[in-house]
């Protein structure tokens, strides 16, 4: 039997912690999760808050700042949008994107990618089969008879090493689907793209998301190719195949997935790419990175401080705190997937090249809990049920007495570090509050900048 893992929490669960005071420039704030209000306090009511002294001067004050009595147990329910007929009928008749790992290989050697410890030469890497692919796309196309469009992703590894099995998939979609508009979706690095294969994918008008960190003293910087040589002059001449053959195409089709990796800055970056699309992903100070600087004798937190500019600060400030601001009242005290939650299957489905079924392409593939399926079965509902489940679990056990709940990014993605790291919910709290604390200050001090928030749209 399916469950659903969003179901309302048991009558004895009780919310112990669900506000925070912060202080900003000698002023006093308090948030509260339980109706989703940010409000300015006097010192007295703060002190009154901290000591959990309940008296009279308490009620007087909480009154006069219109906020709830905070120190009073409330329960926040954590119900879904949807019901759990509605939600498996989605998923066996409304799919709507399918993302194939055609392959494991690549032809590059990133430096800071995250899969770098599979070409060491001791993995085996798997391709998919074509028929792996053509019982992915099958059940997809089954499952999505209800959609209007839907979408259909290669991906990798680096997908483009398998260039006949993509066109070999796109005439399979063509020949076999119900009626609904396919859209085709490739991320590529780009250095195996030439003209007849452009060719093909302007023909079937193929979005083409190409992986170029800028310019090419920072990008050659860590991306290197199988033999550790520079990729940028490739890549760049078979984009310019695009621009010059195809200009339209190249005008609204192509996508650049840029990687910020440190040392970094923000201004050289979007010169680069000042007229083009572009998705920029940060990475962290990660320990490859710190190893990586180190050895060069630099300070990475001293050369970010000095070399970002002003832009990038404005950038990364409404992408950090744009949450904190689109916050209001919750008079229902009801909240859709807590944390950075999603239901699974409902939108996207991911299939790897031994054609299992994972939760997404973020999750590591080894652990056999976030295998949910396979191409031959489709869905294990089993197994779905006993992961929402588990996941229940955690959220009422780690997550329903936290004030940051609200805000908290963690999913599937970084559920096993949270359970086996004491300090995770620890430091993610930490990271909440003094971004709050931000967001606090620039309304103290920067309006104007305040109210850029509504009007862009950061992923």
């Amino acid at each position: 039997m399916y469950f659903h893992p969003l179901k309302i929490l048991d009558e004895e669960e009780r919310f112990m912690n669900n506000y925070i005071t912060i202080s900003s420039n000698g002023q006093e704030y308090i948030y509260d999760s339980f109706d989703n209000v940010l409000r300015e306090i006097s010192e007295e009511l703060s002190e009154l808050i901290r000591k959990k002294k309940r008296n009279k001067r308490y009620y007087e004050l909480i009154n006069k700042h219109n906020i709830r009595d905070v120190l009073n147990d409330e329960k926040l329910q954590i119900v879904s949008p949807i019901t759990q007929q509605e939600n498996v009928w989605k998923i066996e008749n409304k799919q709507k994107h399918l993302v194939m790992s055609l392959t494991e290989k690549c032809n590059m050697r990133c430096e800071y990618c995250g899969y770098r410890n599979k070409y060491d030469g001791k993995h085996s890497l798997t391709t998919m089969s074509e028929e792996t692919m053509k019982k992915a796309i099958i059940q997809f196309i089954n499952h999505s008879k209800c959609s209007e469009e839907i979408y259909i992703s290669f991906y990798g590894g680096e997908p483009l090493i398998e260039k006949n099995r993509i066109k070999s998939a796109v005439n399979y979609c063509e020949q076999n689907h119900f009626g609904q508009k396919i859209r085709y979706c490739i991320t590529t690095n780009g250095l195996a793209l030439n003209e007849d294969f452009i060719d093909f994918l302007v023909e079937n008008k193929f979005l083409v998301i190409i992986s170029l960190d800028g310019p090419q003293y920072i990008h050659d910087r860590y991306r290197k190719d199988i033999a550790g040589e520079k990729t940028y002059e490739t890549i760049i001449e078979n984009i310019k195949i695009i621009k010059k053959k195809y200009p339209l195409f190249y005008q609204e089709n192509i996508m650049f997935n840029a990687v910020m990796a440190p040392p970094h800055n923000f201004d050289i970056i979007s010169d680069f790419f000042e007229f083009s699309k572009v998705n920029m992903m940060e990475l962290k100070n990660t320990d490859y990175f710190e190893k990586y600087l180190n050895e060069r004798d630099i300070n990475i937190n001293e050369y970010i401080l000095e070399h970002e500019s002003p832009m990038y600060d404005i950038m990364l400030t409404i992408k950090e705190l744009k949450k904190f601001h689109i916050i209001s009242k919750d008079s229902r005290h009801v909240l859709a997937e807590p944390c950075g939650y999603c239901l699974p299957f409902c939108k996207r489905i991911f299939v790897d090249p031994r054609g299992r079924l994972l939760v997404c392409e973020k999750v590591d593939e080894t652990c056999e809990r976030y295998n949910i399926g396979d191409v031959d079965n489709w869905i294990n509902y089993e197994k779905l049920a006993f992961l929402l489940e588990e996941t229940a679990k955690n959220v009422k056990s780690k997550c329903c007495d936290c004030w940051a709940i609200r805000f908290c990014n963690t999913c599937f993605m970084n559920e096993d570090e949270m359970k086996k790291d004491k300090m995770y919910c620890n430091d993610m709290r930490n990271k909440i509050k003094q971004e709050y604390k931000k967001y606090i200050e620039l309304l103290q001090n920067e309006p104007e900048l305040v109210s850029l928030f509504s009007k862009f749209s950061i992923d």
